[in-house]
């Protein structure tokens, strides 16, 4: 459903932004995080230098009128914000800023004529016209080095712009990178823009809440569940630092701008990667808003595992991951390109997420599961396979497993607006789903890392404390889902009702002598591992949903009526500036959906609506008519 209002973007109620926008600065507190930083203080010590001539630009101003500009959908650029804090705000605008800023009206007079022009132009003017222009760039070059100045500290360009530099030298900077205080500093101010749009709204909507209090609030139904994916948002430079035959190329201002290929038809091939971490529902549950409560900039790439990382942390640093109790699951669901990431998996298992993947069409990872061995030989021991990231015990073998297809949901036409199958695919697809439910070893727990003891001394140079994945798995037979030979003294063996598992391993398993085995995990096992069978309704349905919610998110973002962020609409070029701006186009973005999430509130009388479950409803529906009666 489109959150786009009726109206164009470019809202005339001036007066209502910049309160909205007022209110959503002094939310976010990123004024005290950029004064009190180290950098800021040493760079401005208090009472330092002469008064200036004329009325500084203060940040709290700027920073209100970009959000301001963000909220109408006008272009992100310093000649805007020049404009609307000298002819567009009335007094009384600039008065309920409280920064000491005011309006030289003699000055906006004899700029006026003038206003609309380009300030770096050179435009052909009248004689009585020049002076006036002159005193437009002057105020534009004032305003812009205001903004540069008071946003260093968040300045971690490594090159400055417009100097002539060698491909070499721009790979090298760009590997270099900048200062870890300014970038870490860069980040955490991006993510406080984007999580307090969530929070200002919050507190609007449940005024006997505090803003922050989010798990009462807006987010009372999520679950923890974290959608991710990256998209390439354009850079407005003409010139940047991506590869080029000989020569030399002077160096683009946002050094996170890099070439890409798959953008070249696009005719805007600088870009910059958008991680967001947009929060998701399940099927069956009430449904959350749309919003996204963390961002991450990084080279364009189809997934970029430290930006991933970030948007997680500042979630937790914020406070609004809701609480882990037992053996629930909170899942990151992302697409094709993070499930084959180690690296990333490996913080999942540590920050105690679960991963929901999905690979390419009609793939089988099919990779040999080994545990130690019970008589402490020191040598691991063939228990199974873990087939599409879950574990299979022996009865399903490599030949087995390898000749059956993929597990794939049954497609579905639409006739008479209702999802209608194929009773014969539908039907088989539950006949495969139980033979794999039925062979698919049980999760005792999640996976985690610890460090292995092996027995012996450690060879030299081997680390003892080497920190390897582990997951407890169980047999299928002892948890009652099949009658297994080599387990005739099970209570399931006796059960009619159940498959028997043919084929069984010629040497029992240390998984065939006992209720459940520690399997430790290979590196790249880890990259696989997740609790969901690919294939079955239960990933499906979360998986696509979530995914689609996603995608709706980015449309919503780039959308001119909603967030805005398209091409041309962010005019700066450096990392501060350009990342501030994004994380505004993100927010307002969050602000709208938050409202129209109000509004399916209120029309329902405070009851959520569900996640969609019309395909499953269909489904049992088909499967129940079908078989016959008990």
């Amino acid at each position: 459903m489109s959150i786009s209002p009726a109206h164009r973007a470019h809202s005339a109620d001036i007066a209502r932004n910049f309160q909205i926008a007022l209110a959503w600065v002094e939310q976010s507190g990123i004024l005290d995080l950029i004064e009190n930083s180290p950098a800021a203080q040493a760079r401005n010590p208090k009472g330092a230098g002469r008064p200036p001539k004329l009325t500084p630009y203060p940040l709290k101003a700027l920073l209100v009128t970009l959000t301001e500009m963000a909220l109408a959908g006008q272009v992100m650029s310093i000649r805007t914000v020049v404009h609307r804090l000298n002819f567009v705000y009335t007094p009384d605008l600039i008065e309920a800023l409280d920064t000491g800023f005011f309006q030289d009206r003699a000055r906006i007079a004899a700029m006026r004529v003038v206003s609309e022009l380009d300030p770096d132009g050179r435009p052909e003017l009248p004689e009585e016209e020049r002076a006036a222009f002159k005193m437009w760039k002057s105020e534009y070059q004032r305003c812009w080095k205001a903004l540069d100045d008071q946003l260093m500290p968040l300045d971690d360009n490594v090159l400055g712009a417009g100097k002539a530099r060698t491909v070499d030298e721009l790979d090298k900077a760009a590997k270099r990178g900048g200062k870890k205080s300014q970038t870490d500093l860069r980040e955490r101010i991006a993510n406080r823009i984007v999580a307090s749009s969530v929070e200002y709204k919050n507190g609007e909507f449940f005024t006997h809440l505090e803003p922050t209090d989010l798990h009462n609030g807006v987010l009372r139904d999520h679950c923890g569940d974290l959608a991710v994916d990256l998209t390439p948002i354009d850079v407005n430079i003409s010139r940047h630092q991506g590869k080029v035959p000989k020569g030399k190329r002077s160096s683009s201002a946002n050094q996170m701008a890099a070439f890409s290929p798959k953008n070249r038809r696009m005719r805007w091939p600088a870009v910059v990667g958008l991680t967001l971490g947009i929060i998701v529902g399940r099927v069956g549950s009430p449904r959350v808003p749309n919003v996204a409560l963390s961002i991450g900039l990084s080279k364009p790439s189809p997934a970029d595992r430290r930006a991933t990382i970030l948007c997680l942390d500042a979630i937790e640093e914020a406070g609004h991951r809701p609480p882990l109790a037992g053996r629930a699951h909170q899942y990151l669901i992302g697409d094709i390109a993070y499930q084959d990431m180690r690296h990333l998996n490996e913080y999942l298992i540590d920050n105690k997420y679960s991963a929901m993947f999905k690979y390419a069409k009609n793939e089988n990872t099919i990779l040999e599961l080994r545990a130690t061995d019970p008589d402490q030989t020191g040598q691991d021991q063939y228990v199974g396979y873990l087939y599409n990231g879950c574990p299979m015990c022996p009865l399903a073998d490599h030949a087995t497993l390898s000749q059956r297809p993929a597990l794939e949901v049954p497609a579905y036409d639409v006739v008479n607006g209702q999802p209608t199958y194929n009773i014969d695919e539908l039907e088989q697809h539950e006949r495969d789903v139980q033979w794999f439910e039925s062979r698919r070893a049980a999760l005792h727990g999640k996976p985690q890392r610890r460090a292995r003891r092996r027995v012996g001394r450690p060879t030299r140079g081997e680390s003892e404390q080497k920190q390897e994945v582990s997951i407890r798995i169980g047999c299928p037979a002892a948890a009652g889902r099949i009658r297994c030979p080599l387990r005739k003294d099970l209570p399931s063996w006796k059960d009619p009702n159940l498959d028997i598992g043919i084929n069984p391993p010629a040497r029992p398993t240390p998984l065939c002598k006992a209720k459940s085995v520690t399997v430790w995990l290979t590196d790249r096992q880890v990259k696989h591992i997740q609790p969901n069978l690919i294939g079955t309704w239960e990933h499906e349905e979360n998986y696509k949903a979530n995914r689609a919610l996603n995608e709706a998110f980015h449309s919503q973002l780039i959308s001119p009526n909603v967030g805005g962020l398209r091409r041309g609409q962010i005019l700066f070029r450096k990392n501060a500036q350009f990342t501030i701006a994004v994380a505004l186009l993100v927010g307002v973005a969050n602000i709208k959906a938050l409202d129209k999430w109000r509004e399916n509130l209120d029309r329902h009388g405070q009851s959520p609506l569900m996640a969609a479950t019309e395909r499953r409803r269909i489904r049992d529906l088909i499967l129940r008519n079908r078989r016959p009666a008990a």
